[in-house]
């Protein structure tokens, strides 16, 4: 599945015409993982305020702490982050949807951490004059424990901002963030702050993190890893606690 029109990536995130019905509501057999993720997001805005019809840079932190203290519970001695990838975008287009489908690059993503077919969808995305420039920052260290740091233009065509990084090794599970809007009441948010939870792409059916190879032959809504109990590999039982993954930091560079 490939970056489409406006209308056309919205209705067949919507419909799923991949999507295995009966999964939705339940991961590998357990129930609850569709509640709505418990997320943190802050817009504090500047006392000059930039009009969203300058073009503006913005750097990107995705400060990412996945270790074995806060996350024991099967944890990969290889753990690693794959480089942040996606793009600036107009409202009708996405790279990804909680409840909806994974696109052929979003599966490639989060089960091999490659971004290579992901860059061809947003590269047809722009033809379609809906998507920027592709957007890809590596880790900055090989670990469960690192950074993606970089920095983007946006423009009023594309305010909005969506990436993906895999959690490595892992079935299909990922890290992102979707459609995060930059442009508030006419005027660019000076920072946008939001704890990420790790999420399932609905396209293996691998229960841990080593776990062979197992596809699905219908893709399953995408789906976060938010259940707050030993169904979720995430959840730390010794503490009770869910701790996020990831926190990503979004930032108007100074004009």
């Amino acid at each position: 599945m490939n970056f489409l029109s406006a209308a056309a990536i919205l209705t067949i995130a919507l419909l799923g015409a991949n999507c295995d019905a009966t999964r939705f509501g339940q991961h590998h057999g357990k129930q609850g993982f569709f509640v709505k993720p418990r997320i943190i997001n802050k817009f504090k805005f500047q006392s000059q305020k930039i009009p969203c019809w300058k073009n503006v840079q913005y750097t990107v932190v995705n400060d990412c702490d996945w270790n074995s203290m806060t996350h024991p519970r099967d944890y990969p001695s290889s753990a690693h982050w794959s480089p942040l990838c996606g793009t600036t975008h107009n409202r009708g287009a996405s790279v990804f949807k909680i409840g909806g489908i994974s696109t052929d690059g979003v599966k490639q993503v989060a089960e091999t951490g490659d971004c290579s077919i992901l860059q061809t969808e947003v590269s047809k995305c722009a033809k379609y004059g809906s998507c920027g420039n592709f957007l890809s920052y590596p880790c900055s260290a090989m670990d469960g424990t690192c950074q993606h740091t970089g920095t983007f233009g946006v423009t009023k065509k594309y305010p909005y901002l969506s990436l993906v990084s895999m959690a490595a090794p892992s079935p299909d599970w990922f890290v992102g963030v979707d459609s995060i809007g930059l442009c508030e009441h006419g005027f660019w948010v000076p920072k946008y702050e939001k704890y990420l939870m790790g999420n399932d792409a609905g396209t293996d059916g691998g229960p841990t993190f080593l776990s062979p190879d197992m596809p699905l032959a219908k893709r399953a809504p995408i789906s976060v890893f938010d259940a707050k109990d030993d169904s979720n590999i995430f959840y730390n039982i010794e503490q009770g606690k869910l701790y996020p993954l990831c926190k990503i930091t979004v930032t108007l560079k100074s004009t």
